[in-house]
């Protein structure tokens, strides 16, 4: 019978007990953490995030030393303020809002991200570790050309072309490759050591890069502008793969390049008159367009008739002729041989690019006793004729005198 009631004391005691403690715990503080909501939503790779987090004392009694202390690790970065906020005394009911400014990293991958914080519920307490899933979404990554320089390509010479690429996302882009075209058989252009292609192994957010080509122009290009197909291929962050296509121009020109000289001309002495005859031929590879030839004014000479001449298109290795009627003045020549010939040349190149260029051609002329040496037919000039006029004169005056003696006899 003392050992029934001995266990049924020992049951009541601790019901008692146990009872007792549950009553305690009732009694004391009880702190939860949870996140109240983060901005924007979703966050954004390589954007500003603010998120708000909630402490609540959930207990009957307040909650003394309490501190919360920010975890940032990849992809999240504290932007500004301190990682702890000693909260001190949190009442009993009461809720604290705590914010937090975090940077997300420009690699961060699209979809849910853990951002961790702790804190210590009391003096006394150990800590505690909650997990925050943030998400985060990649815009679509876009890799454009901002720029080219290649210049003027000339027709068989190499350049080194340049294509400057901006990342224009908010995330990095990686395995970047730009090929260049060539395979049409209207494209004059080659790179000089057969490979099109450049590769990048990555990019940050809104950074640039450069990719080189050595391209050669073939020697017989035409002038012009060519449209060349570029492919930009990449991926983002979560590995989705993208390709834009792209059309540069290309602009091939050889400055016109030619020869000029004195074809054929009459056996000019001073006071003569007669025609010389210049001739323009196309040495370079391109076209040379709308070439005009001009007779300048010189002390030594007077042109007469036609003074600008139309020669029209010279294509390559082709020529064209023009020809002038001019007086030499006497005592043009001096001391000298030859008399400047002043020939002045409008023109434009396969671009229709203005050039005018001022040319002078020695003209040779001679004196009397070199035309007799020489055995050169003599242009017509003022003191021939005067001598013919003398001549017939004499001729009829003796012819008439004669003729007359005849008659009387």
């Amino acid at each position: 019978m003392k050992t029934k009631y001995f266990v049924l004391s020992a049951l009541v005691l601790s019901i008692i007990f146990v009872s007792g403690i549950s009553f305690a715990a009732s009694g004391t503080s009880s702190i939860y953490v949870s996140v109240a909501k983060y901005e924007p939503f979703p966050a954004e790779a390589g954007q500003y995030l603010d998120i708000w987090f909630k402490l609540e004392n959930t207990g009957t009694d307040a909650a003394d030393g309490v501190i919360m202390e920010l975890l940032p690790a990849f992809p999240f970065s504290l932007e500004t303020g301190s990682a702890v906020n000693s909260l001190g005394t949190v009442p009993s009911g009461s809720t604290e809002l705590i914010k937090y400014r975090v940077k997300v990293d420009e690699k961060a991958t699209s979809g849910d991200n853990i951002l961790q914080v702790r804190y210590k519920p009391g003096t006394f307490s150990e800590w505690v570790t909650k997990d925050a899933d943030i998400s985060i979404q990649v815009h679509d990554a876009v890799l454009s050309v901002s720029d080219i320089s290649s210049g003027e390509m000339t027709p068989g010479s190499a350049r080194i072309v340049t294509i400057s690429l901006e990342n224009l996302a908010d995330t990095y882009l990686k395995d970047i490759s730009a090929v260049f075209d060539f395979s049409s058989t209207t494209l004059p252009f080659a790179t000089m050591d057969s490979i099109n292609e450049k590769r990048i192994v990555s990019m940050p957010a809104k950074g640039k890069a450069n990719v080189s080509f050595d391209i050669i122009t073939a020697p017989d290009a035409a002038s012009g502008v060519y449209k060349i197909p570029l492919t930009l291929s990449y991926s983002d962050t979560t590995n989705k793969k993208y390709t834009r296509n792209y059309t540069l121009g290309f602009v091939v020109n050889s400055k016109p390049d030619f020869q000029i000289g004195l074809q054929k001309y009459d056996a000019l002495t001073e006071g003569s008159t007669g025609t010389v005859t210049v001739s323009v031929s196309n040495t370079g590879p391109g076209t040379i367009k709308f070439m005009t030839m001009d007779i300048l004014p010189s002390a030594g000479y007077e042109a007469f008739g036609e003074k600008s001449i139309y020669l029209g298109n010279l294509n390559s290795d082709d020529y064209q002729t023009g020809a002038f009627k001019i007086y030499v003045k006497p005592g043009a020549l001096g001391s000298a041989k030859t008399l400047p010939l002043k020939i002045s040349l409008k023109y434009r190149d396969g671009l229709n690019n203005m050039y005018s260029k001022d040319i002078s051609l020695d003209l040779r002329v001679y004196t009397q006793s070199e035309i007799t040496a020489y055995g050169l037919a003599p242009a017509s000039s003022s003191s021939t004729t005067i001598y013919v006029i003398i001549a017939v004169v004499v001729i009829y005056y003796v012819y008439k005198k004669y003729f007359k003696k005849k008659q009387k006899v």
